[in-house]
């Protein structure tokens, strides 16, 4: 290693680096290609207002060595099943000439008959439905939370095992005046999402063999990672707990669990068991948390003389995203092969659009055309507004393929690195 590796990017090393552009852009700061579309004053602004973002830049663009992949790999490309996932995913993953209308209108009304049709299968068969241990990828969290409540009571229901459930501790973090929340307040957090929660649900389910997600990252060696998945083994409550009313449909918890031990599905983790008992072999404790978000009030609340209009909330719970539903954000990086996975694709009603990341991510992560099932239709087929619905839906997802915003940067950075590409001299392998 050079004696000046101190000053030199990545330490004066070999580096490869690799990734799709296409997807989502990181969740806060800016993506490495933000700069490529600026002009010379705005780029000058930009380094000034943004040093350690104009800095990653700049060291994103030493890298002179490109290799360029064109098609998902995963995909069926031997049959027009696999041949018409990549046409419709393409749709999504073009710097250039996006789709015209005609051509999202045939993908949308595909989906929209795969979602009827999956919705009377449903309907037909429950049983056979859930014996699929079906998991769904969502684009809003708001639907994330939803999704998972029923698809844990329903998992819980066809393996046969008793639901217990409970309420997270919310309380109010120093608001002079307001001593403790109101009924009509704990059930306003009930729709608060876990991501501005700190990851900690406000309800809390659990049964024997639950699958859950890790929300931090506090014993990686383990499996403890943020977005590994999990299973239940064992809940250990509070030794207050009364006796379980075996005449209820689920057990609802009076007070907090001490701990949850689960089993981290790792496929090529390390072995390890730190009980004596046999039956928690390779399992963690999970221990309840504090997590500390702010909420906003439905609506102006006047509080020892004062009006306020958020609260800050103090919740106590156990670190554990249910793992049935989750975002594209998760997804990325991910294939989901043979496993039964639907897909949330209708856009927000309050005529809100859905993203371009989000639909290339969502459609590349399958291997056929007929495995993207929508978990719901894209549109209310029996509405009175059906027709003008179905128009809404299809200028989403037409306006979703045309990069716009931050993308155009996106999109001159994608034409910088196919130059790159194709000056590339790709070495020639002898045996």
């Amino acid at each position: 290693m050079p004696r000046d590796a101190n000053v030199l990017p990545m330490g004066g090393m070999d580096v490869c680096m690799s990734g799709d552009l296409y997807q989502h852009a990181p969740v806060t700061g800016h993506p490495l290609y933000y700069g490529a579309s600026l002009t010379s004053d705005m780029a000058v602004r930009w380094a000034a207002e943004k040093p350690t973002a104009k800095a990653g830049r700049d060291v994103w663009l030493q890298f002179s060595t490109v290799f360029f992949l064109e098609g998902q790999h995963r995909l069926k490309r031997d049959d027009e099943d696999g041949q018409q996932l990549y046409r419709f995913s393409r749709f999504y993953n073009r710097d250039s000439n996006p789709p015209s209308r005609e051509e999202v209108e045939l993908m949308c009304d595909s989906l929209q008959q795969a979602a009827l049709q999956h919705a009377a299968d449903i309907q037909a068969d429950l049983p056979a439905f859930a014996a699929r241990n079906p998991h769904v990828v969502v684009t809003r969290n708001t639907v994330r939370t939803v999704l998972n409540s029923k698809l844990v009571m329903l998992q819980a229901r066809h393996q046969q095992k008793r639901l217990i459930v409970w309420r997270s501790q919310d309380t109010v973090d120093n608001q002079p005046g307001l001593v403790s929340l109101t009924p009509e307040l704990e059930n306003s957090l009930l729709a608060v999402p876990a991501n501005k929660t700190g990851e900690i649900c406000a309800v809390n389910y659990f049964f024997e063999g639950m699958e859950y997600v890790f929300v931090d990252s506090q014993h990686p060696v383990v499996g403890r990672m943020k977005n590994n998945t999990c299973v239940g083994v064992r809940l250990i409550l509070h030794p207050n707990e009364p006796e379980d009313d075996l005449s209820k449909p689920y057990r609802a918890l009076k007070y907090l669990p001490l701990a949850v031990y689960v089993k981290p599905t790792m496929e090529n983790g390390p072995a390890f068991n730190l009980f004596d008992d046999p039956v928690l072999e390779g399992c963690i404790p999970v221990k309840p948390s504090v997590a500390m978000f702010t909420f906003t009030l439905p609506g102006p609340m006047q509080v020892g003389g004062h009006t306020i209009t958020s609260l800050r909330i103090r919740r106590v719970g156990l670190p554990l995203g249910e793992g049935y539903a989750v975002t594209d954000y998760y997804c990325q990086g991910l294939s989901f092969r043979e496993k039964y996975w639907l897909a949330h694709l209708t856009p927000p009603s309050d005529g809100g659009g859905i993203k371009r990341a989000s639909l290339f991510v969502i459609k590349s992560r399958f291997r056929a055309w007929s495995a993207v099932i929508p978990v719901a239709p894209l549109w209310d087929p029996h509405a009175s507004n059906a027709a003008s619905e179905r128009e809404r839906v299809i200028d989403a997802y037409w306006q979703a393929a045309r990069m716009s915003g931050v993308e155009v940067h996106l999109a001159a950075e994608l034409q910088r690195l196919r130059a790159l590409a194709a000056a590339t001299n790709v070495p020639q392998l002898t045996a």
